[in-house]
């Protein structure tokens, strides 16, 4: 609404867009906010409000694309893509339709992320993933990430400058550009439901000539990466939808894969992060299943895994001044440790320990941005605040759970290394159809 309400109230840039989409999946409804009623009749005609079935960012993004390929009389528009939640500055739809109008070729063009808590700081000039080994939002080589712009850099001591040109892998849809002759080559959106759409999209329509770039100067502001917590139910989705991608657009190297994969599992396993295992376990799980773990658009994968992590009590979140069972004057918060330089010698030894019964602290508190492996494993019990800030969950560890998780983990990484070659096949000889439009009416129910 907020949003809207900016548009409306901009002169300029509601005269460069030709129609405004609000794709409402949700139960508390747009339009039944004060003030809704009052930015529609500023709006007029160019809005257009749609509700539909909750089928996540991805589902709500495509619509867009969906209503706008549907008139017959389209050859060129240009397609925003922008979160509910930014904060937005409306002369970002000048910028980056201008941009997009002047390019020699069509392109992706991307609007950068300004942190909401940190007006000044920019989370990443440019990015890209590493999907082989599923890491997404790393820096291009000379990005400035997490930079003052109104600082200095720390080597030259001169002012943080944008201007340096560099490639984008791929760009979040926070606020991110889209030229119609890219759907029209490219297709749609895989329905991912969240996670990875984004990034999916932009490497497909690189593979079809159309690059992405993020633009100086033309950004939102969106709530800090490092307050939202890892543990949390999407995780499924980000972790399923990178091995699809990884899939789709890497050299998809089992061998590195499953290392990669089996090492997260120790990891959250020796965290006492049990839910987030079982996690791990349903998105490697479901990505086997094949693209049919796609055809609802994840409805159900996302009311399923909310299932699984309600059977694990450190995925629930407490008030720090009310943990259940632990006085809050009982508990002192203790600080981890440097990063172990021996990794593998500090892994095997907290195993060992761990399996023996044998803990350093039988109750302590750990801050978000010290709950390392190599520290919460010391623990019989660790409350550990949310990178939120918000609440705390508690962690206590259980020998039978770690064992459980631990077979099954392996049992399907293994399966990955066995299946994983024929599965890719299926999937890409899924996306034309997948990514269609005919794929997105049914979905649509329309």
């Amino acid at each position: 609404l907020k949003n809207l309400q900016a548009l409306a109230a901009d002169v300029s840039s509601l005269e460069t867009l030709d129609a405004i989409y609000v794709a409402d999946q949700g139960t508390d409804l747009v339009e039944s906010r004060d003030g809704f009623e009052q930015v529609a009749k500023d709006l007029g005609d160019k809005l257009h409000y749609i509700k539909q079935p909750n089928l996540g960012g991805a589902g709500g993004f495509t619509r867009g694309l969906y209503e706008v390929a549907g008139h017959t009389a389209t050859e060129h528009a240009n397609v925003l893509f922008m979160d509910d939640d930014v904060l937005l500055e409306p002369d970002l739809v000048i910028r980056m339709t201008a941009f997009s109008n002047r390019a020699a070729n069509p392109i992706i063009v991307g609007g950068q992320m300004l942190n909401l808590f940190h007006p000044n700081q920019l989370h990443v000039g440019a990015e890209y993933a590493r999907l082989n080994t599923l890491e997404p939002g790393q820096p291009v080589e000379h990005s400035l990430t997490t930079a003052d712009l109104l600082g200095v850099d720390e080597e030259t001591l001169k002012p943080n400058r944008q201007e340096r040109r560099l490639d984008a892998g791929y760009n979040g849809w926070w606020s991110c550009l889209i030229p119609y002759e890219v759907v029209q080559a490219t297709g749609y959106p895989m329905p991912f439901f969240f996670q990875w759409d984004d990034a999916e999209y932009s490497y497909r329509a690189r593979a079809h000539g159309f690059p992405t770039v993020t633009l100086p100067g033309a950004g939102v502001w969106h709530a800090d990466f490092h307050m939202k917590d890892w543990d949390e139910w999407h995780r499924y989705f980000n972790l399923r939808n990178s091995i699809i991608t990884a899939a789709l657009h890497s050299p998809f190297n089992l061998n590195l894969l499953s290392r990669v994969l089996l090492a997260q599992l120790v990891r959250y396993l020796l965290g006492m992060q049990y839910g987030l295992s079982a996690t791990l376990i349903k998105a490697v799980e479901d990505f086997l299943e094949g693209p049919e773990i796609l055809r609802d658009g994840g409805v159900e994968a996302m009311q399923e895994i909310r299932r699984i992590r309600d059977q694990y009590p450190e995925t629930k979140r407490h008030k720090a001044t009310d943990v259940p069972g632990i006085a809050s004057n009982d508990i002192g918060i203790i600080n981890s440790a440097p990063p172990p330089s021996r990794t593998a010698v500090v892994l095997i030894k907290r195993l060992l320990d761990q399996t023996r019964g044998r803990h350093r602290y039988g109750l302590g508190a750990v801050p978000a941005d010290e709950a390392h492996w190599w520290h919460t494993s010391l623990f019989g019990t660790v409350v550990v605040t949310d990178a939120n800030q918000d609440g705390v969950r508690v962690r206590s560890y259980d020998r039978a759970k770690t064992l459980d998780l631990a077979k099954r983990g392996i049992r399907v990484i293994q399966r990955l290394r066995k299946e994983g070659a024929a599965v890719q096949e299926r999937y890409l000889s899924a996306v034309p159809e997948l990514t269609s439009r005919e794929n997105w009416t049914r979905l649509y129910g329309l």
